[in-house]
């Protein structure tokens, strides 16, 4: 550390330290003083002055605490530093007192009125946490807005940049930005894990939460991959709600991510908050924290979008080799966990894949392509051939089902009757059929119709296959007529946009926090109810067309049109094996979608990264991507 960084440091702690002085003083003038005013002098047995009037006391007392702090701070704290106008400096800071007010008591409000909690402990550790964060924007507001020096630019002072160094000034102001955007990243993912713990679980989540626990035995309907790592993290911390927090954090991590390359190569703050916002939007917080393979794979595939595009942020920067395979190690985990643990993830992975290479590896040649490609095929074999090999998942044959509702559809009862199938499956189709007309049911026909016998589908399903392939090669009409019905019932009438809750389970789990779950039940529905359309397959369809053909010349073209594509692909592979026209088919569209948009926006006139060229001179910066607010780094 050089001397003008070790001087500014020191020169910070005095700063800091001198603050904190006078604010233990000014919290002895005021409780001290309304003490005085309510009860008197310590010993005495009358009372206060004010004994009758608590409140006014309390309100003379904070009035003098403040006027001693303003005092206290410009002329000792801040004595090179303040400004000229008294009154408005006055007025600065009684305001951010104001504020930080509502800091404190905000803070006891949380604790009270949205988590439920009302003992001492609890009122008190709310207090002290808002006493914190109010001192900390405190501080940070006297020394950047109250205390500051007014004279015009070509008087001011200097003091400060020489002796904290160019050096260090010019660190602070590209860090304390990244800083800001981990600490709104980390608020979002706490309240992530607050509203919805310990997870929301459907049915299918309830079936793999007993599977991880030992409680029914393993099996591919679900992906064994994502029990066996709630297992895992059940086995660590002994808490359900682990995997929670893990899926929060690869969410709220991602974004982050993702907002540091948009200020690194832009250097717009609101695009970066954009890309945080992303995560607050009601069509992503509506399953934000639900514990679902459709979850889980669209954050891993988020997740590796983050390290592509820090790849594009290092492009232009002396980069081992060593790091750039590491980023590309870490991409293909994420990628093959997404494809593991939702299977039709595949068309969606594809674009991603290439977007990784292509930030990671500029201009790659066949051999990169080979490479790279192997390391992918490598991480979706090893890890599934693990799992079949050592956890054995009894197998379901779960992909009968979908062949189960051509059947019911597409054929007739009399055609079902006439099916070369053993009797007692011929008839749990006609029955099937005849069920699936009579409630209107146009898919799911294996929960909703299908008479299931013991084994499942495990003993069907090879006749149900085989009959399959004869019958819809003679319907290819009917088949294409019923299929495209059930897709325009997707992205027209798209349901089952918010998982309330637990689902009723005999497992004792219920949601630890029921106001919150209720807050964001009224803001999800809300929102689905008044703008329809963000919660529609043929919107995001739409967008991720229109990402994949016009992504435009921006900064961000290249990961706008990967997203587009996924989406595309993600959302038209379900047309032959959709088994219902859940909001959660279109979940990973409408996050990838939403963040093309964004990345759009905030890289709107700002040139792509220029390519890695070999024999390019180590030092070369990003001229062209210099923050316009912060005069270039």
């Amino acid at each position: 550390m050089t001397r003008s960084v070790r001087d500014a440091v020191r020169g910070v702690w005095r700063e800091a330290a001198k603050f904190g002085v006078i604010g233990a003083l000014a919290f002895v003038v005021d409780n001290g003083g309304y003490n005085l005013l309510v009860f008197g002098l310590p010993g005495e047995s009358g009372d206060g002055v004010m004994r009758a009037a608590p409140v006014q006391a309390s309100v003379l007392a904070t009035a003098a605490a403040a006027l001693f702090s303003w005092v206290g701070n410009r002329y000792w704290t801040y004595r090179h530093q303040h400004r000229a106008d008294m009154a408005r400096e006055l007025a600065l800071f009684l305001v951010a007192n104001g504020v930080g007010l509502v800091i404190t008591a905000g803070t006891v409000f949380a604790s009270r009125q949205l988590l439920g909690l009302d003992s001492a402990l609890s009122d008190n550790t709310a207090r002290i946490v808002g006493w914190v964060l109010a001192t900390l924007f405190r501080f940070h507001t006297y020394r950047r807005y109250v205390f500051v020096d007014a004279r015009p630019a070509g008087t001011r002072r200097t003091v400060n940049i020489r002796h904290m160094g160019r050096k260090l000034w010019m660190w602070r102001r590209e860090q304390r930005w990244l800083w800001v955007l981990a600490a709104v990243a980390a608020f979002c993912c706490l309240g992530t894990v607050l509203v919805f713990s310990p997870g929301f679980l459907s049915p299918d989540s309830l079936d793999q939460l007993r599977q991880a626990q030992g409680k029914a035995p393993l099996t591919d309907w679900h992906p064994p991959v994502l029990s066996l790592v709630w297992r895992a993290l059940i086995a660590v911390t002994g808490s359900i709600g682990s995997l929670l927090v893990v899926q929060s954090l690869v969410l709220w991590g991602a974004l982050w991510v993702l907002a540091w390359c948009v200020w690194e190569l832009t250097g717009r703050r609101g695009g970066s908050l954009a890309v945080l916002g992303v995560g607050l939007a009601p069509f992503v917080l509506t399953f934000a924290g639900v514990v679902w393979k459709d979850v889980h794979a669209a954050f891993a595939l988020l997740a590796a979008c983050a390290v592509a595009l820090t790849g594009l942020r290092l492009r232009d920067r002396p980069v081992r080799p060593t790091v750039r395979w590491a980023l590309l190690g870490l991409g293909v985990l994420f990628l093959a966990y997404a494809m593991l643990v939702r299977k039709n993830a595949f068309v969606a992975a594809i674009p991603v894949f290439v977007l990784l290479v292509l930030a990671l590896r500029p201009g790659p040649g066949r051999r990169t392509w080979a490479v790279c490609t192997a390391v992918l095929v490598a991480g979706l074999v090893v890890p599934a051939a693990a799992i079949s090999r050592f956890a054995e998942p009894l197998q379901t044959r779960q992909g009968a089902q979908i062949m189960l509702d051509d059947l019911v559809h597409v054929l007739s009862v009399e055609e079902l009757r006439a099916a070369d199938v053993r009797p007692g499956l011929r008839d749990r189709l006609v029955a099937s059929a005849r069920e699936c007309a009579r409630i209107g049911a146009l898919s799911d026909a294996y929960w909703a119709c299908y008479e299931r016998p013991a084994d499942g589908l495990r003993g069907d399903a090879g006749a149900l296959t085989s009959l399959w392939l004869r019958e819809m090669s003679g319907h290819v009409p009917g088949y294409l007529q019923y299929r495209l019905r059930l897709f325009g019932t997707l992205l027209f009438e798209t349901d089952y946009t918010y998982k309330a809750g637990i689902t009723r389970n005999d497992l004792g789990v219920e949601v630890a926090h029921p106001r919150l779950e209720d807050l964001l039940g009224t803001y999800v529905n809300g929102m689905a109810t008044d703008l329809r359309w963000l919660f529609r397959g043929w919107f995001w369809l739409a967008v991720a067309l229109v990402l994949a053909i016009r992504p435009g010349r921006g900064a961000f073209a290249l990961p706008a049109r990967a997203l587009g594509v996924s989406s595309a692909a993600y959302i038209l592979g379900y047309l032959p094996i959709m088994p219902a026209t859940d909001f959660r088919y279109v979940y990973w569209p409408a996050l990838a979608c939403a963040l093309g948009l964004v990345l759009l926006w905030a890289g709107r006139g700002v040139p792509p990264p220029p390519p890695e060229r070999p024999g390019a001179a180590a030092d070369r910066a990003l001229t062209a991507h210099q923050p316009a607010d912060a005069g270039g780094r």
